[in-house]
């Protein structure tokens, strides 16, 4: 008995580590799934998904689809086992009228059950979205803390805080309620089938049919019934969940790629950069946001883009990072249009640095060299010299080795985009995009930069937007747009000769300076 305890033993823990094995492997796999997914969506995927809500589709609807294909299957084949096993005992050592009499009440069960299950698939997929709900709430709070503490919206926050807590738990008691019927029914079900049996087992024994041994050893192995029911019941439970939860998942995987990858390759050497964009309309928006937009870059250009506010400047700019495709027109690279050209093969020419830097949560020396980790110390540090921040880094306790927080929030703005400038020079690529990368320095910083910049440039392509027009004066082609389309281009020198919003903004903007400068 002992050495067949050891093998039931063995074989029980054999049979779970290798289901729940399975199971974890499939965390992973959604988990990889749903980060390629991801990585492929354009900014319009996540102009129509809230970060929260993603987020809680990776985590709480896995991890309820993981407990599905691990316990719930679990459950399921050790309550059909042992069930089938004492049927079969039922049937052919006692009674199998009997058997069939008593079993009567479980077709009624598994009805009332199926319609519990679709209650609760409905509810539970209504309480997951309030989770994502209350997810992306407490999300967008902590990111933006600090303007919540500037502004003195603790109390205000707290409370939009509550109302999205109690309408998740609303909504998880109706989960609740239809969860407290499953066990009920299940009793009365045995109860009717223990009825029967005892009914239908009198009978027999008064006909003398079966001895009254017989009925009692029935009516034990009627109650060894008990767990194999609840536990099918409780996996059908578990099943409807992680039903409602794969159902959350798949709208995501399903979710088309609105940027269609390229089948061209690029050829190593440089290419003169054509746009020609007729009419770009944001998705679902009714008015075009850029039109009539023609120009050419050859390599090794510096090309300025500036404009008032609202100009498309930025626009302008993710298309030539194919966030979005222009529908009518065409933007060539190497006289390949960028439709027809590999995403990686495009994006491995450019470095981008936006308005809004981003850092990880990583040290400074991991932040500059996150496109090229092989960077070593002195690639690095050249790097950040080349954008006017290895003195301020030098000046921290740590220098390179200072942890940056969350966001950068160690960081003042300048510095965060001084340190995603230097990420971008250390990629040395074709093109280097500047979005408005200098807004948060100061003139004389911005000057040290540029003056960098015109060293460095070399062979390299430089496409800067700036709303001071100072950073734009060496450029060999000036773009200034306006409501969406070429106001007028040329260098600097020729849209300074003639009246028009370039030369008035650049007259205001160094008398602004001037007066600053006689400030200080």
């Amino acid at each position: 008995m002992v050495f067949i305890a050891f093998i039931i033993y063995g074989l029980r823990y054999i049979w779970r580590l290798w289901l729940f094995g399975a199971s974890y492997k499939l965390a992973v796999q959604l988990r990889q799934k749903f980060y390629q997914q991801f990585s492929r969506q354009t900014p319009e995927f996540y102009l129509r998904h809230r970060v929260g809500d993603l987020i809680a589709r990776t985590t709480n609807d896995v991890d309820r689809v993981v407990f599905a294909a691990g316990e719930g299957v679990l459950t399921l084949v050790d309550s059909l086992v042992m069930g089938c096993a004492v049927l079969i005992i039922m049937s052919i050592e006692i009674s199998w009228q009997l058997t069939l009499l008593s079993l009567l009440p479980m077709p009624i069960m598994a009805i009332i059950i199926k319609r519990y299950g679709e209650q609760l698939h409905k509810r539970f997929k209504s309480a997951q979205g309030a989770f994502s709900s209350l997810n992306n709430h407490a999300q967008e709070s902590l990111t933006s803390i600090r303007m919540i503490k500037a502004f003195g919206l603790e109390d205000y926050q707290s409370y939009q805080f509550e109302i999205a807590a109690l309408e998740a738990g609303r909504k998880n008691m109706h989960v609740a309620k239809v969860d407290a019927k499953f066990d009920p029914t299940i009793y009365i079900a045995i109860g009717a089938a223990n009825f029967l049996a005892v009914t239908g087992g009198s009978w027999l024994v008064w006909h003398n049919k079966m001895t009254l041994g017989d009925l009692t050893s029935f009516v034990m192995y009627l109650g060894l019934m008990i767990w194999p029911m609840l536990a099918l019941a409780w996996m059908f439970n578990i099943v409807e969940r992680g039903s409602a939860a794969y159902s959350r998942i798949c709208v995501l995987f399903e979710e088309p790629l609105s940027i269609i990858d390229g089948k061209q390759c690029l050829q190593p050497r440089s290419g003169q950069l054509s746009v020609n964009i007729r009419q770009f309309y944001y998705p679902g928006a009714g008015i075009s946001s850029l039109h009539n937009i023609v120009f050419n870059i050859q390599p090794g250009q510096l090309v300025g883009i500036c404009g008032p506010t609202g100009a498309g400047k930025s626009t302008l700019l993710s298309l030539l990072q194919r966030h979005f495709d222009v529908i009518d027109g065409e933007i060539l690279f190497q006289s390949l249009a960028l439709t027809d050209i590999q995403q990686g093969d495009w994006h491995a020419r450019l470095a981008v640095v936006n308005q809004i830097p981003f850092l990880f949560s990583d040290t400074i020396a991991g932040n500059i060299a996150l496109g090229k980790p092989t960077a070593s110390q002195t690639e690095i540090e050249e790097a950040a010299k080349l954008a006017d921040v290895h003195e301020d880094i030098m000046r921290l306790p740590n220098g390179y080795s200072t942890q940056v927080g969350e966001r950068g929030i160690m960081l003042s703005g300048g510095q965060k985009q001084r340190i995603s400038i230097a990420r971008a020079l250390l990629l040395d690529t074709e093109i280097l995009i500047l979005d408005d990368a200098l807004s948060a320095v100061d003139g004389q910083t911005e000057n040290r930069i540029l003056k960098n910049l015109r060293q460095w440039r070399g062979r390299h392509t430089i496409i800067i937007s700036a709303h001071r027009l100072s950073a734009l004066v060496d450029s060999d082609q000036l773009l200034v747009l306006q409501q969406g389309t070429i106001l007028c281009q040329g260098t600097h020198q020729q849209l300074i000769a003639k009246p028009g919003w370039y030369r008035d903004m650049y007259c205001y903007q160094q008398i602004e300076a001037s007066l600053e400068n006689e400030h200080e």
